[in-house]
């Protein structure tokens, strides 16, 4: 019977996040060129997936001016991909929703890799889920801190004295 050190498992499931994280964006990168979109117009139709979204919170999570989400608006809205609404709680405001048929072209590119990741989901028990899904919040909230560091300006957030 084989025994597998600690440090080997870690070295093991190190490298197969890295992986992982890899193959995540060759899949996104071909998404996008399947579908004919830039990496900020797929980002924008990946954060319309959660719902409506007024256009300063994409620029802002795209990474965009305000100017240059406007244009990035105006292609997809040409594609029919967006829509821009009045916000019901605020007419002033603007809302941004993808349409049917963004979510109907991107469901289909995405469908397989939904369907095959809820079988591995099935195959799980629910203790086995739950400690899954609280190493992947905290990875998570790692990789965000470690980003907004990273982004940060210099001398702000990650430098030492």
């Amino acid at each position: 019977m084989s025994t597998t050190s600690r440090s080997e498992l870690e070295s093991r499931l190190s490298a197969a996040i890295m992986q992982w994280q890899d193959a995540t964006q060759r899949f996104d990168q071909a998404v996008g060129h399947r579908l004919g979109l830039n990496p900020a117009e797929r980002r924008c139709l990946a954060m319309l997936a959660h719902g409506s979204q007024p256009p300063s919170v994409l620029a802002a999570g795209v990474g965009l001016t305000r100017s240059a989400m406007t244009a990035l608006l105006d292609r997809l809205a040409g594609r029919g991909l967006v829509e821009r609404q009045r916000s019901a709680r605020d007419r002033r405001q603007i809302q941004v929703r993808a349409t049917d048929r963004a979510r109907s072209e991107v469901m289909v590119l995405y469908q397989p890799l939904a369907e095959g990741g809820a079988a591995l989901l099935a195959r799980r028990s629910p203790a086995e889920l739950k400690t899954i899904l609280a190493f992947i919040e905290e990875t998570l909230a790692l990789q965000t801190q470690v980003t907004e560091n990273l982004e940060a300006p210099t001398g702000q957030a990650g430098e030492h004295g």
